[in-house]
């Protein structure tokens, strides 16, 4: 039986037929070509038979020993094994030839490589066929995938000794199979097992190689909204790992890179390129704030890589650290000149300045110091911050404290007596040569006058007093200094010195030196007898305050000076009395004793030369020196006043001061409303027929009474309306061409050339047909109040046979013509606008008296006026639609129009209820007559009970009696900014019904955030202009004196006086109030630091804060008066010296005083005002000037 065998041995080289034939035994077989080499086959391999054989058929062989063919393989992965297959034709016989699979890949045929799954490192694919050539049809081929593994070698005691290869098969498929469809093989070098058989029972195996490689790149994750913050050591290292912690690869093998922008690969900082890729990225206090980009790299160990990129905004908030100087203490005479507390550069040139740590760029600041110092010593608190370029501040506590250490050294020069003539300069002052340390000194005087003792007018006993504010105990009595204190027995004869050294003493000497001998009698330490170079020397007895007496003999022989300034002519607007209101201002200049001058005023009626009376003591006379008015009524005419000034040396000067008094009041015409004259027949062109109409109308004919005038006869003249008056005109001549409504004025004219008119209206009648055409028909009327004062403005509109719109004029009166005999007509008076006038909270006082009984209204048509609402009653509802329109929370009734009308002809069946049956508002004329008059209506403007309302522009508008003033009373404060305020609003009087007006605040230091209810409500204020800083209040009701009122929340936006930040005005609201009795009166805030005084309220008189306080240059002192009066001032130290007096002549209600620094010691000062039996009394303080 023929059987075949597939032989293989390892071969360590090339070796011939021949040899291995000789390994097998089998000498038959010769080699008759090369062994194949190439690429796909490295192996050697033979085959032989036992018997010589030919292929005949499917599983015959014949045995041919002709030839015998050897061909080689040799395998590069199996270098020891010999594959056969075919690896021997023997004789006629061709062996079955397997080759690998290969795949092009576009650069010739290589071995398969098949990629991992994307989400596994393993790989799926259809295992491919070898290419098989055999001459026997019939075969198959087992495939097997097999892969290579590692194995460890571990010797008999358990430790490792090597490693070894092993293979392992990962699956089988057979000839057979279904599919070949693998799956789950591992990533790596693998291989192809085919083991060909066929018919003729040949088994050949052959290996070929395939590769499963990683071909999908890792899955990279970028970790947006990553925070990065600078560390203490002023970076931050964030590793790749960081960026992308949700990176992912199929085969679980990869590692991170990093880089990132705005890098400066020199100096490791910030920059402009793309940093290296490592595996970290550091971050620097130079790109806080900034956008860093950020590339991320992932890279699998098969070499897939894959980005991502992100933003970082690395961020830095250690706060840095502050370091403070150390605390220290100065001398206050150490301190240099001009030091400025508030100047932080020169602080910190004087006393150190602040340092600062940080892990970024720092900075150290000063933030400006708390000072807590009286007269410069005491303690100056530096404050320190540090603040990093990314804006964090320190918190930690840094300050340093600055002593200034007491100090007093200072040189007063006292003046020796003196002889001064007025109008020279005057005597020598005391002198502050200097202020060497802490220390502050104010110099005043007061002046005695005594009796001449020899040629002189008088004498001045001066008594100087210097007080050091910064060391003065403000009660032990002064030091004074003696007039002889160099014992000469000539008391003021030379100057004197006090000098206080910062050693507690104070030297009494003839210079500034106390060192330098003065040759003075000779003892130690008492006054005279010292031998040192001083003449006295004092302990701290009286520390900061001296008193010294100098004598001035004054002489005068210069009279006073009296000086005007020519008036103009003064107005007399009395036509009863025909007197006129002089205000005559005059100076009297005196160089001596302008505080004893006698000035004496005399009147010289007509300037004839003849004095006809004493205005001295009249009161006519007021003023203080060196300015003063003569004031008074005085007639019509040219005269002149006599002034006679006499100072206290028994100098005088006499002058005439001229002046007129001119007539300019005109006489005020009453016209009758209109006339209707007929015109008369008149021959034209004088050829004896009438052919036309014609009448002539007289000034005096509209004259309603005769008027006199202090420069009369009082003349009229008559003008067309908007044609120019003419005093000598004083008829109009009227002919058909007039026919129709025509307006005219009618002047009344006085002797002074004074003329005023009044308006009316003609309309010519043709009651004879003169003119060539239809007569003119009217109707008229007039439109008064119920007080028949004429409105004007009001529109009148007629419908019917025709349609027509007229507006009143200043008489109140309306006219439309052209209209047609014996046709209907409706006239309509109406009038929606200025809501306002004539509107306050007098008219709900009034309402709410209405409504309790107190006091009802008196007359239908102020019933009507109080029933705002239109509902036919009056109600708090009526009280509350009217406060709303004074507070500008609405600015229309929502019911009602402004105005309301009724004929004047009606009858109201029930004054006391106008509802009770509809009340005509208009005039409703049928079957028109010729023309018809007297149409007339009652006007009533709604919500206006007082009938204070302007209807006329003509009118004067009434002058109010101001009874007083009603003041808010509100404690002042100092506000600062960030802080919260309640202000109280309290009553300062019991006297009060009601008021209103317009509170207003400086919206730029404070803000209104609430309202506090008292006696007065929400309901009583409109903040509808709140953003212009106002605030409208109106409030009626009863309090005592005293009561809170309400209260105002505001926060401060800036640091301030309250008292120079709230205000009344009328700026929404207008500003008044009421008494009990119904009387008017003013409204003010008074600011107080101390209890309110409600008796001197009540009583009408009251002294307010001057303002501004405190003040340098000038200020102004206010103060309320019940009734007219004398007013007296006095301005005073804390010594009680009167430094200051002025009178002046107070008026009732608010007056003021402006008072200037100059000559006013500064410090705390009191001011007195005080009027008849009222006096009181505040402080103020004058600033350094």
């Amino acid at each position: 039986m023929n059987e075949t065998k597939l032989l293989t041995a390892s071969l360590s080289n090339w070796f011939n037929a021949a040899s291995l034939a000789l390994i097998f035994g089998f000498a038959g077989l010769q080699q008759t070509t090369t062994p194949r080499n190439d690429d796909y086959h490295n192996a050697a391999g033979a085959a032989f038979k036992d018997c010589p054989w030919i292929r005949v058929c499917d599983g015959a062989c014949t045995f041919d020993p002709t030839r015998t063919v050897l061909k080689w393989y040799l395998s590069a992965s199996f270098p020891d094994a010999i594959t056969a297959g075919p690896v021997a034709e023997a004789y006629d016989y061709t062996l079955p030839i397997i080759d690998c699979p290969l795949v092009d890949y576009g650069w010739g045929p290589q071995e398969p490589v098949y990629p991992t799954y994307p989400f596994f490192c393993a790989a799926s694919f259809t295992v491919p066929l070898p290419e098989v050539t055999d001459d026997c049809p019939s075969w198959e081929i087992l495939t097997e995938v097999l892969t290579i593994i590692e194995v460890e070698d571990y010797g008999p005691d358990g430790n490792l000794i090597g490693a070894h290869s092993d293979t392992v098969v990962l699956r089988t498929i057979p000839w057979n199979a279904p599919t070949r469809v693998v799956s789950g093989m591992p990533r790596g070098n693998n291989y192809f097992r085919y083991t060909f058989t066929n018919a003729c029972g040949y088994e050949v195996v052959t290996y070929c190689k395939f590769y499963i490689e990683d071909q999908a790149p890792p899955v990279v994750n970028c970790n947006n909204g990553l925070q990065v913050s600078i560390g203490v050591d002023g970076f931050a290292r964030i590793f790749a790992e960081d960026f992308g912690s949700g990176s992912w690869d199929n085969c679980g093998d990869y590692y991170s890179e990093v880089r990132r922008n705005q890098f400066d690969p020199i100096s490791y900082n910030c920059g402009t390129a793309f940093s290296d890729w490592g595996p970290y990225v550091d971050f620097y206090c130079c790109d806080v704030g900034d956008t860093v980009t950020i590339e991320l790299r992932v890279t699998d160990y098969s070499g897939n890589a894959d980005t991502c990129w992100l933003d970082v905004v690395p961020e830095e908030h250690l706060p840095p650290y502050c370091s403070a100087p150390q605390n220290t203490s100065i001398g206050c005479d150490s301190l240099p000149p001009g030091f400025d507390i508030m100047d932080t550069s020169q602080l910190q040139a004087l006393f150190g300045a602040p340092g600062a740590a940080d892990n970024c760029e720092v900075e150290a600041m000063e933030l400006p110091p708390v000072p807590n110092l009286e007269c410069g010593f005491g303690t100056i608190i530096r404050r320190f911050s540090a603040e990093d370029i990314h804006g964090n501040q320190s918190n930690n506590f840094c300050e340093q404290v600055v002593t200034i250490n007491e100090v007093h050294n200072y040189e007063i020069r006292f003046p020796a007596d003196a002889s001064w003539n007025c109008g020279t300069t005057n005597p020598d002052s005391v002198e502050v040569v200097e202020e060497l340390a802490c220390d502050l000194l104010a110099v005043t005087y007061t002046d005695e006058f005594a009796g001449a003792a020899g040629d002189e007018c008088y004498e001045i006993l001066r008594m100087w007093s210097v007080l050091n504010w910064c060391q003065y105990d403000g009660e032990s009595d002064p030091l004074v200094v003696s007039r002889d204190e160099d014992c000469d027995a000539q008391p003021g004869d030379e100057a004197v010195w006090v000098l206080h050294r910062p050693n507690g003493y104070t030297y009494i000497d003839r210079d500034d030196d106390e060192e330098e001998p003065n040759d003075v009698p000779t003892s130690f330490q008492n006054i005279c007898w010292g031998i040192d170079g001083f003449w006295r020397q004092e302990e701290e007895a009286h520390p900061g305050y001296y008193q010294y007496l100098q004598i001035i003999k004054v002489y005068d022989a210069i009279a006073p000076e009296i000086t005007f300034t020519q008036q103009g002519d003064f107005c007399s607007y009395d036509n009863i009395n025909c007197d006129g209101v002089v205000a005559y201002p005059f100076k009297v200049n005196d160089y001596c004793t302008p505080v004893y001058l006698a000035v004496k005023v005399y009147l010289d009626a007509n300037a004839d030369g003849a004095i006809d009376s004493d205005l001295t003591n009249t009161g006519a006379l007021s003023g203080t020196y060196p300015n003063y008015t003569i004031t008074g009524e005085f007639p019509i005419g040219c005269h002149a006043f006599e002034v006679q000034v006499e100072d206290g040396c028994g100098n005088s000067d006499t002058l005439l001061l001229p002046f007129c008094v001119i007539d300019c009041m005109a006489p005020s015409p009453t016209c009758i409303s209109g006339i209707a004259p007929p015109l008369m027949p008149f021959d034209s062109n004088g050829d004896g027929i009438f052919d036309t109409g014609q009448t002539v109308i007289w000034a005096s004919d509209f004259i309603t009474s005769t008027m006199s005038d202090c420069t009369g006869p009082v003349t009229y003249s008559i003008n067309r309306s908007g044609s120019p008056a003419d005093p000598g005109i004083n008829s109009l001549t009227l002919t058909c061409a007039d026919t129709g409504t025509l307006v005219v004025e009618i002047w009344a004219w006085d002797g002074a050339g004074n003329g005023d008119f009044c308006e009316s209206y003609i309309l010519p009648m043709d009651i004879f047909d003169l003119c060539a055409y239809e007569p003119i028909f009217g109707i008229f009327g007039t439109i008064t109040t119920e007080a028949d004062s004429a409105v004007e403005g009001m529109q009148v509109t007629m419908t019917g046979q025709g349609f027509a719109v007229v507006i009143t004029g200043a008489d109140g009166g309306y006219a439309f013509t052209g209209v047609q005999q014996g046709y209907d007509y409706t006239v309509t008076p109406q009038c929606d606008s200025d809501y306002l006038n004539g509107v306050s909270t007098y008219d709900i006082l009034l309402i709410s008296k209405h409504i309790l009984g107190i006091q009802p209204l008196d007359s239908p048509y102020k019933r009507i006026a109080a029933d705002v609402n239109n509902s036919h009653t009056i109600s708090a509802l009526d009280m509350l639609q009217l406060r709303k329109l004074i507070l500008a929370i609405d600015t229309v009734f929502t019911n009602n129009t402004s105005w309301r009308f009724v004929k004047r002809a009606y009858t109201f069946p029930d004054p006391d209820n106008p509802w009770l049956e509809p009340f005509p508002e208009v005039a409703i004329i049928n079957n028109l007559p010729y023309y018809l008059d007297g149409q007339d209506f009652i006007a009533i403007k709604i919500g206006d009970l007082n009938l204070d309302a302007e209807t006329n522009g003509l009118t004067e508008v009434e002058k109010r009696d101001i009874a007083g003033v009603f003041a808010f009373q509100v404690a002042d404060a100092v506000v600062k900014a960030g802080n919260t305020y309640t202000v109280r609003f309290a009553t300062g009087s019991a006297d009060v019904d009601g008021y209103q007006g317009t509170l207003m605040f400086d919206n730029a230091a404070l803000e209104l955030v609430d309202i506090v209810n008292g006696a007065a409500t929400e309901e009583h204020f409109g903040l509808t202009r709140l953003r212009e800083g106002a605030a409208a209040t109106s409030w009626n009701g009863k309090v005592e004196a005293g009561q809170n009122l309400f209260s105002l929340v505001f926060e401060a936006k800036a640091n301030g006086q309250l008292s120079e930040l709230l205000s009344i005005s009328d700026l929404v609201t207008k500003a008044e109030a009421y008494n009990r009795a119904g009387e008017y009166m003013d409204v003010a805030i008074q600011f107080s630091t101390g209890e309110i005084n409600p008796i001197a309220i009540e009583a009408g008189f009251e002294l307010y804060q001057n303002r501004p306080n405190p003040f340098k240059g000038e200020t102004v002192i206010g103060f309320a008066l019940p009734a007219d009066a004398q007013v007296t001032m006095t301005i005073s130290d804390v010594t009680g010296r009167v430094v200051r007096l002025v009178r002046a002549d107070g008026v009732k209600g608010y007056n003021q005083v402006a008072v200037n620094a100059n000559g006013l010691p500064a410090g705390i000062l009191a001011y007195t005002v005080s009027a008849g039996a009222f006096t009181a009394t505040r402080k103020m303080v004058v600033m350094e000037q």
